[in-house]
């Protein structure tokens, strides 16, 4: 199994990935100058032009472990266009309803997370710890939320969404793809797509 990224993401999931003990794990690191701290406990290649190989000798399965919501999707459509296959990882200590929907791969879950009964996640999404998700809300694909976030019930989150730590989605807010919310910005109403929108309540950004 490929990890791509070898970052602070990779440090979090560290122990998940030590206890997938039937996999041979081969971290590439999408930064190559940098020695990653993660090396100390997993092999890390610099040699990107190796992936494909490596790909092929792993039976094709791949972890995206770096952050950013563009960039995850950019990992992902090159990995999947040399023939990997993404897999999720989801925290043993979240808590996930049996009626929630992962519907894509390359899903990150992570600690403490709670997502309530009839969420619908897209692929490629990063969930961080402590994230609240309410019912009946639907998260895109590629979409970031950061430690802490609060999104109460019938949230829609576009595409490659960022939502900062802390913040606050109030009750059938929509956010339109590719927006930003601030850390502890309190969200009241709708966001346009690729929007940013900072504060308490939560205001536009304008540039």
């Amino acid at each position: 199994m490929i990890v791509f990224g070898a970052g602070g993401l990779t440090i979090q999931i560290l122990d998940m990935l030590l206890g997938l003990h039937d996999e041979t794990i081969l971290v590439f690191s999408d930064k190559p100058t940098a020695k990653p701290k993660i090396s100390e406990f997993l092999h890390v290649s610099n040699e990107i032009k190796d992936l494909e190989t490596q790909l092929r000798q792993t039976d094709s399965k791949f972890i995206i472990s770096h952050a950013g919501p563009q960039h995850r999707e950019d990992s992902y459509n090159r990995l999947t266009s040399l023939g990997g296959t993404g897999l999720s990882l989801l925290s043993p200590k979240s808590d996930i309803s049996q009626g929630a929907v992962i519907s894509g791969d390359s899903v990150i879950i992570l600690h403490d997370a709670i997502i309530e009964q009839m969420v619908t996640v897209g692929k490629g999404c990063l969930i961080n710890c402590k994230v609240f998700i309410g019912h009946e809300s639907t998260i895109g694909n590629f979409t970031e939320i950061a430690p802490g976030a609060i999104l109460n019930g019938n949230v829609v989150v576009g595409e490659r969404c960022f939502i900062g730590s802390g913040a606050v989605i109030l009750p059938g807010v929509n956010l339109g793809d590719g927006c930003t919310v601030g850390a502890g910005a309190v969200v009241l109403s709708d966001v346009e797509p690729a929007t940013t929108v900072i504060g308490v309540p939560a205001k536009k950004v304008i540039k």
